[in-house]
């Protein structure tokens, strides 16, 4: 049996039996009741609810007052950031039905409907005792109208314009491309620009882009299904890919023709990987991309990344340990040497050097930089965009600074060794030089230098620090939960953090609390919000600077950094665990056994 009209009827309409929307924000000491006052007469001439009069107010924020209609209702809440809608779900309710009403369907088994809906009344309540099946039970989940209103325009204008009508729901007419580079179009292609200027792939780009934007994403994958099946579009947010739509079969080539016309690409050349980049300004924001497109089995496949702006973060920002933090602090203000950053791509290696260069930022030093790309901006900084296909590498980039009367050079990435020799000469003549590497930590690094060719008294001299790190999810602040640890939890941690080194910690066995992720609106229910960095930093000590001179192995150069007091990644994520910062599933996700 479903659930009759009437008990439908009681749980819409019990909210008259409920506080008001304003006694609960002022009892959550969200608004005072001067605010409340100016709010209600604000109403009386906009007629607008009264939430959204106190969000246009500024006085509350949209989450905010989700969680207070949740209270008043009495109904769970679920965030739909980065959610996905299900074409077969929804078209089981109908377009007219979900517009008029504003609602998204998130789950239909044979028993249960789950809907996500903006505000319930009695006009919805009516409306699903006559359109949905009474053999089903329904769950009604509270969700930000925005939220609903983004995903329907989305959803519904891609029927639209794919069936020839004239969307009505998407609105990307802010949004202006800046051309970085232009090709001189063959004849041949005049078919594919024809399709990828379509009003289709235009909205398509726009809204993957946007939305990617808006979500926090640092990239988009645009991946070809097998046969005539839709094109997966996922997007990597705090680390993790989630799915977040589809584009059908035949939209696809005119998207990723669009995506190359845009980036300064050659749309005509579908076998061969290539590069590009571009920009877009939107509300006033610039957004910068990268793109790499690749042929596969199934079709073209397109990879977007969007380059982080901004001024640089302050290295107290950044979540050192205390230790770190005063050694980076203390290294990176030496007159001369080489410091370096190293760990994968997306690891935050441009975040920290340049959160480094704004602690130095002196009006009495010089810096330069050559960076690609050129992705957070400081003043007082002269930094300078590599171009490969002129020339101009990191190498070429790195003599002409030693012309310009440096004292602080930050080199993008020592990709070679001429680079690389270049930056340790520099260092021994009188300047402090920054670069990164893509190494798995800070041992590694010296015999990865040393392997393509560096000195290795040259590079022991020079060496100042070399700091790894990784970005590991952390939990979410407005959820996660403190229990207390049991043996096993106790045990593991120590073993990982190391026997020898565990008392520095100061844990009490007997109180010894962790948190765990369990998921609310702000964080999708996933339980984990943003990401935070783990750090193992190797200082030049006559010791290390001995054994790199002696080309001794990784295992040797990390037990004399670890002599000198450097504790390593997983180490640094251990103390974030019990700091609770994270847990222990993303630290083994970042980091491997040692």
């Amino acid at each position: 049996m479903g659930i009759p009209q009437s008990i439908i009827n009681k749980a819409l309409d019990s909210h008259r039996k409920r506080k008001p929307i304003g006694q609960i924000l002022i009892e959550q000491n969200l608004i005072n009741r001067k605010q409340l006052q100016e709010a209600l007469e604000r109403q009386k001439i906009s007629h607008k609810p009264l939430g959204d009069t106190l969000i246009s107010l500024g006085f509350i924020t949209k989450d905010q007052y989700l969680t207070a209609l949740s209270k008043h209702f009495n109904m769970p809440t679920r965030s739909l950031e980065a959610f996905k809608i299900s074409k077969s779900l929804q078209k089981s309710i109908g377009e007219k039905f979900a517009l008029k009403n504003k609602i998204i369907v998130l789950e239909n088994t044979d028993n249960r409907i789950q809907l996500a809906i903006a505000r319930p009344t009695k006009e919805l309540s009516d409306d699903l005792y006559r359109f949905l099946p009474r053999s089903k039970t329904i769950q009604l989940f509270l969700s930000r109208t925005d939220e609903i209103e983004q995903l329907l325009k989305t959803y519904y204008s891609k029927d639209q314009a794919g069936s020839g009508k004239k969307s009505e729901m998407i609105d990307t007419s802010n949004v202006e491309w800046e051309t970085i580079e232009e090709e001189e179009e063959d004849d041949s292609t005049s078919l594919d620009a024809d399709a990828a200027s379509g009003a289709v792939a235009v909205q398509y780009v726009n809204e993957i882009i946007l939305q990617a934007h808006r979500v926090g994403s640092s990239d988009i994958h645009i991946e070809p299904g097998m046969e005539k099946r839709p094109t997966e579009v996922r997007m990597r947010i705090d680390g993790a890919c989630r799915n977040v739509m589809e584009i059908p079969a035949k939209d696809i080539k005119a998207v990723i023709s669009r995506i190359k016309i845009m980036s300064g690409m050659n749309i005509a050349e579908r076998r061969r990987p290539q590069d590009g980049k571009a920009k877009l300004k939107f509300q006033g924001k610039k957004i910068e991309l990268r793109i790499a497109t690749l042929p596969t089995v199934n079709g073209e496949s397109a990879v977007i990344r969007l380059l982080a702006s901004g001024g640089a973060l302050p290295l107290k920002k950044l979540n050192f340990s205390a230790n770190n933090l005063e050694r980076t602090q203390e290294l990176v203000t030496r007159p001369h040497g080489v410091y370096l950053v190293v760990g994968p791509t997306g690891s935050g290696k441009t975040t920290t050097l340049h959160g480094i260069l704004d602690h130095i930022n002196t009006s009495d030093r010089k810096i330069w930089t050559a960076e690609d790309p050129v992705e957070i901006t400081q003043p007082g900084l002269q930094q300078v965009q590599v171009n490969h296909k002129i020339g101009m590498d990191f190498a070429a980039v790195m003599r002409s600074f030693l012309r310009a009367d440096p004292d602080v050079i930050l080199i993008g990435e020592m990709r070679d060794f001429e680079t690389a020799n270049i930056a340790v000469e520099a260092s021994l003549t009188g300047h402090m030089v920054f670069s990164t590497l893509h190494t798995n930590s800070a041992p590694e690094t010296v015999t990865r230098l040393i392997d393509i060719g560096l000195d290795p008294f040259n590079f022991a001299d020079a060496l100042r620090g070399i700091l790894a790190q990784r970005l590991v999810r952390t939990l979410c602040p407005d959820c996660k939960e403190k229990y207390d640890a049991n043996e096993k939890e106790f045990l593991e941690l120590k073993r990982l953090y190391g026997e020898q080194y565990f008392d520095e910690l100061n844990i009490d066995k007997n109180n010894f609390q962790l948190h765990k992720p369990v998921g609310c609106a702000k964080c999708s229910h996933t339980g984990y919000r943003g990401r935070t960095g783990i750090h193992e930093l190797l200082e030049g000590t006559d010791e290390v600077k001995h054994s790199i001179a002696m080309k001794k192995s990784v295992e040797e150069i990390r037990k004399a950094g670890l002599k000198a007091g450097m504790r390593t990644l997983q180490q640094d994520g251990v103390a974030k665990i019990i700091k609770g910062d994270t847990d222990l599933v993303q630290l083994h996700r970042v980091t491997a056994e040692s």
